[in-house]
């Protein structure tokens, strides 16, 4: 590896496209346990909601592990954990993704104690597909973003 100090501006700048290009083949495809460990984690959190507090608690600290092993997983796998909230396109994705969710966790609270006895199963169901697809999503316009710049 060469030292920073010792690169001219033109190897500096190829390096980085060469990080972009290992990133981008890294986000390019990945494994079903993805998809349904944050599908079901995100729909978890949501969907608990609905549930009696201290389920909703419970709901919310295992999702929130889950997400947590993804993560670590995902790094051990690839060597990079890019978050949502970068590049700007891709971070709008991810900010419409997070109030959609808020959404439907605060649908969820509001059913609490007086909602359908199926009212979980459908915010948490809701939740999980909603994250997938807006991952999906996310991840299209994070490598399109990302191929674009110089």
């Amino acid at each position: 590896m060469t030292d920073p100090e010792d690169q001219t501006p033109e190897q500096a700048l190829e390096a980085i496209r060469q990080t972009r290009l290992h990133v981008q083949r890294g986000l390019d495809k990945w494994p079903l346990w993805y998809d349904l460990g944050y599908g079901g984690a995100t729909g978890l959190m949501v969907g608990g909601q609905a549930l009696p507090t201290s389920y909703g608690l419970a709901c919310t600290a295992i999702g929130l592990a889950v997400i947590v092993v993804i993560v670590r997983k995902w790094t051990d796998r690839t060597g990079f954990w890019v978050n949502g909230y970068s590049p700007k396109n891709a971070r709008w994705v991810a900010f419409g993704l997070a109030g959609v969710l808020i959404a439907l966790m605060v649908g969820a609270v509001a059913t609490r104690g007086n909602g359908p006895a199926w009212a979980p199963l459908a915010f948490g169901l809701a939740a999980g597909v909603l994250a997938i697809i807006g991952s999906r999503i996310w991840t299209r316009v994070y490598i399109a973003e990302t191929s674009r710049l110089p």
